[in-house]
């Protein structure tokens, strides 16, 4: 399995078409899925998107993750903003990926998905502040500042 950036964000970088004969050449030498994800970037972590408020924000590698489908035999997963059950499981079902990958949301809540089998349509509380990412980078710990602050009552 591999995580590959199928589009560069910086002037003259990969374009979709090149990523996706890329992936296309990965699954024929024995890569078994991809999850799609942006390549290299001007900011860094341009790719981790902030402020994911509506169901229209989630899953901005979407059209990416078809692009590259249409191309290879194998499993697509699709990172990027995901937060509600319903957005995912539309994805899946019109043929944009085959799987769905999250990062943030099991940083606030690592039993969403449990929770999800008992009422799926809860969006999961991740605001997608980014603070869990800085607190990450400069504390080493992995753990929602946004939790905390609820904890705190602040």
């Amino acid at each position: 399995m591999l995580k590959f950036g199928v589009q560069d964000t910086v002037e003259g970088g990969l374009s979709l078409f090149e990523g996706s004969q890329v992936a296309h050449r990965l699954s024929t030498i024995g890569v078994a899925a991809i999850e799609v994800s942006e390549g290299l970037e001007k900011n860094g972590a341009h790719h981790i998107k902030k402020n994911i408020e509506s169901i229209d924000d989630e899953g901005y590698y979407a059209l990416w993750a078809k692009e590259v489908k249409k191309v290879v035999d194998i499993p697509i997963i699709l990172v990027g903003g995901l937060r509600t059950y319903s957005a995912m499981a539309r994805l899946v079902e019109e043929k944009y990926t085959d799987c769905i990958s999250m990062c943030r949301p099991f940083i606030r809540e690592p039993d969403i998905v449990k929770l999800w089998e008992k009422r799926n349509d809860r969006k999961a509380r991740c605001i997608s502040c980014n603070l869990c990412l800085e607190r990450i980078l400069h504390e080493k710990r992995v753990e929602c500042v946004q939790e905390e602050m609820l904890a705190n009552n602040l």
